[in-house]
């Protein structure tokens, strides 16, 4: 179908939009949306959906239960609803906006994962873990204790409410700004090196920190960090 609403019932239903500029919306029930080739708009409803977007940019609304986004190749914007969601990238896909939860109060955390363009990633509520992969992306943890990880490129990272965890791998390539930094009960944590090998140089307007090919940079911290600040790990 082309251009075309097509909606579930109350049961698992499984929706495919065709080359048009669908809408597909699931209800109740475990559903299965696959928006096909167009712009389309996918709404998973109450229960616990699997949502997959197509090669054009298109708008995916989870909902209610515990959802898993796939996004296509063109990207999109993706609205995970709440409960605790899993978005992921498809291959080849170039950029999106993510958010967690379009309910700021939520208080369940999220698993959301960027594509290898310049994305923005919005956690909102509940102890999320955001990655943004490569390319220059934009993280905001919002409230609860979040995990944030820009990968590759020169990434912004916000942690917001929460005592937040700021992750870098060892090829996490680029100059990374962590714009609101709290000493004490936040942590950097890297997957390689040791504090004896962490270059710290106090700028004018913070604090920034080179490891390997990786740089830190702390808005409004004034002072090099101890080692209590900081965590080494070995990735799984």
């Amino acid at each position: 179908m082309d251009g075309d609403f097509i909606g579930g019932g109350y049961g698992g239903e499984s929706l495919l939009g065709g080359g048009g500029d669908d809408t597909l919306a699931g209800d109740n029930g475990a559903d299965k949306l696959e928006g096909g080739a167009g712009v389309d708009l996918l709404f998973g409803g109450a229960g616990p959906d699997t949502l997959v977007g197509g090669g054009q940019a298109d708008t995916v609304v989870g909902d209610g239960g515990n959802d898993t986004i796939e996004l296509g190749s063109g990207g999109g914007v993706v609205f995970g609803g709440a409960d605790n969601d899993t978005v992921v990238a498809g291959s080849g896909t170039t950029g999106a906006v993510i958010v967690g939860d379009t309910v700021l109060t939520d208080a369940f955390g999220d698993l959301l994962n960027g594509t290898a363009g310049a994305d923005t990633i919005f956690g909102c509520g509940g102890a999320d873990v955001l990655s943004g992969h490569d390319a220059n992306d934009i993280l905001l943890g919002g409230d609860g204790s979040d995990t944030l990880s820009g990968g590759a490129g020169n990434d912004t990272l916000w942690g917001d409410a929460g005592n937040d965890r700021f992750e870098f791998a060892y090829d996490s390539v680029g100059t990374d700004v962590i714009v609101d930094f709290t000493v004490g009960p936040e942590r950097l944590a890297f997957g390689f090196g040791s504090f004896a090998s962490v270059q710290q140089t106090v700028l004018g307007n913070g604090l920034q920190l080179v490891l390997g090919s990786v740089t830190v940079q702390l808005i409004g911290v004034t002072a090099p960090l101890a080692e209590t600040d900081l965590i080494f790990f070995t990735p799984v």
